[in-house]
């Protein structure tokens, strides 16, 4: 953008010294009328619309040139609109980034948690495996003393039916 400006800058400045070429050049055509007009003074009439008409040159051509400078001034307010546009934009992206920057920091962070949280519930997981391992042991040599325990008291039943029975044919007997 500066590089833009200063390429504009450095053709305005040649521009200037046209001008001023041009002015000191108007300068020289206006002393060397004079000395024309002076010695020409008898050819009044035909003199002066000479210089009528060359003055009305030179006005059309200041013309030009201002014609030229205000479309140069122009352009050069279009560019700054354009800059002051453009600078707007800028501004809005870089609004955007930051806050997407920090959308991703929180982002970031909250993976970051997830993974520790994540970490410590397999750590849990694998406790629980080991305590339901663990159980899973403790039911099966529960099962075991139970049915253990159940063929004792089918044996214990069937003594005391036996024995019951006994004690019948005893008193029975007696």
């Amino acid at each position: 953008m500066e590089e833009k400006l200063d390429l504009i800058l450095g053709e305005l400045k040649k521009l200037n010294r046209r001008v001023d070429t041009f002015e000191n050049e108007m300068q020289d055509v206006k002393s060397q009328m004079n000395k024309r007009f002076e010695k020409m003074y008898s050819h009044m009439n035909s003199s002066f619309e000479k210089v009528d008409s060359r003055f009305e040159n030179i006005n059309n051509k200041f013309d030009e040139v201002k014609i030229r400078f205000d479309q140069v001034d122009s352009r050069f307010e279009d560019v700054n609109n354009k800059f002051n546009e453009i600078n707007i934009r800028f501004d809005q992206v870089n609004s955007r980034f930051e806050v997407v920057e920090t959308k991703l920091d929180a982002i970031a962070k909250q993976v970051a948690v997830n993974t520790e949280d994540i970490q410590v519930l397999k750590e849990r997981q694998q406790h629980i495996e080991l305590a339901v391992m663990e159980t899973n042991e403790s039911v099966k040599q529960l099962k075991q003393i139970q049915d253990s325990q159940h063929r004792i008291i089918e044996l214990l039943s069937a003594r005391s039916l036996e024995q019951e029975s006994e004690l019948k044919e005893l008193k029975r007997v007696k």
